[in-house]
């Protein structure tokens, strides 16, 4: 048994690899790929065990890494990676350059910024809807008021509570007036 034959029996790469070049089933299919997936299997891992010793993490990618090769989908695996292989390559370029002339604590502060500002908007949506839930509140407490002093017989301690009910409703919204306003300076448009 060859190497090439060894090699496709191995990464399971199809009949037709015995046929092909040793060199283009060395870069296509071996080095290039496993290259690839190993960085991917590593970035991978280290989102698994984050804050954990380096060497673990490389020893759950190569365990990726061989599970991957022993089930067969390597094969499918290497003819994607080679095949979009410059694209990896525009990308990784790409990467570099911004992270060259944006510095990276700064691509990850204005993450952070972003995620505040996008939970601050929805704090406004909040409070917005909470306002309006209160005015409607308002409107079906004055209407019970106005029914209450329809009646022939009000009953004076009812419209008491009622109307003590209409200001504290009202002291509520103001309240959320005045944090909705505090919320829109600090948001930009």
């Amino acid at each position: 048994m060859s190497i090439q034959e060894l090699i496709c029996a191995l990464f399971k790469l199809g009949a037709t690899c015995p046929s092909w070049p040793m060199d283009k089933l060395l870069i296509e299919y071996l080095f290039v790929p496993s290259v690839i997936l190993i960085i991917c299997l590593v970035m991978i891992a280290e989102a698994f065990l984050r804050g954990v010793n380096l060497k673990i993490n490389f020893l759950l990618a190569l365990t990726f890494y061989i599970a991957i090769v022993y089930t067969g989908l390597y094969a499918t695996i290497a003819s994607f990676s080679y095949s979009f292989l410059i694209l990896f390559l525009i990308f990784g370029f790409g990467v570099f350059v911004v992270t060259r002339i944006i510095p990276i604590e700064f691509i990850k502060g204005a993450g952070a910024m972003a995620r505040r500002l996008g939970e601050k908007r929805y704090d406004l949506m909040l409070l917005k809807d909470r306002k309006e839930v209160l005015e409607n509140e308002k409107k079906r407490i004055e209407e019970l008021i106005d029914e209450e002093k329809k009646k022939a017989n009000p009953d004076d301690s009812k419209i008491k509570a009622y109307e003590l009910m209409v200001v504290q409703i009202q002291k509520e919204i103001d309240l959320i007036d005045k944090q909705i306003k505090r919320a829109e300076k600090l948001i930009p448009r």
